[in-house]
């Protein structure tokens, strides 16, 4: 008798970001999630700042994901793949491309900040918006795992090297 096949509940992660007078959502290449307060106008691709996002939990995400934009009734939703080498980082990084980037927490995304909802973009732009952020497992993709091989230096922690105690940390 072959075992049951088990399916994996799939996680969800919510979150907050806030709007901002500067966000214009016309990036071609990546949507952008930052817990930066302040935007110049240059930062086209951020819908989202003072972002309330927990790198830990959202680092636990595996796979395919469905990502919910919501500010008050207005919401749209894209999909892309988690990167397995995302450690966490103030600003979160949906690509349209390959995921082999820093702060690219998944690729493949299937819309750019230039494609969401137009009307969800203009209440964004306003300082006062609040804009909820879901990120649901689909169960499906690469849900594979990565292996950070870090040397460590004998004797002294302090010559640890920042990106060697960023991966530590984050593990």
């Amino acid at each position: 008798m072959a075992a049951p096949k088990r399916t994996r509940a799939t996680a969800s992660v919510t979150f907050r970001c806030h709007g901002h007078p500067r966000i214009t959502g016309g990036h071609t290449k990546t949507v952008e999630l930052t817990r930066d307060a302040e935007v110049t106008g240059r930062a086209t691709c951020v819908l989202g700042v003072r972002s309330e996002h927990d790198d830990r939990v959202l680092g636990r995400l595996r796979g395919d994901v469905e990502v919910t934009l919501s500010c008050g009734d207005l919401t749209d939703t894209f999909t892309a793949t988690m990167s397995a080498f995302f450690l966490g980082d103030d600003a979160l990084v949906f690509r349209r491309g390959p995921g082999l980037r820093g702060r690219t927490i998944a690729y493949e995304a299937t819309k750019t900040a230039a494609e969401i909802d137009r009307g969800l973009v203009a209440a964004v732009a306003d300082g006062d918006a609040v804009l909820d952020v879901t990120i649901r497992e689909l169960g499906t993709g690469d849900r594979a795992g990565a292996l950070f091989v870090v040397s460590v230096p004998i004797g002294n922690d302090d010559d640890l090297s920042p990106r060697a105690r960023q991966v530590l940390e984050a593990a």
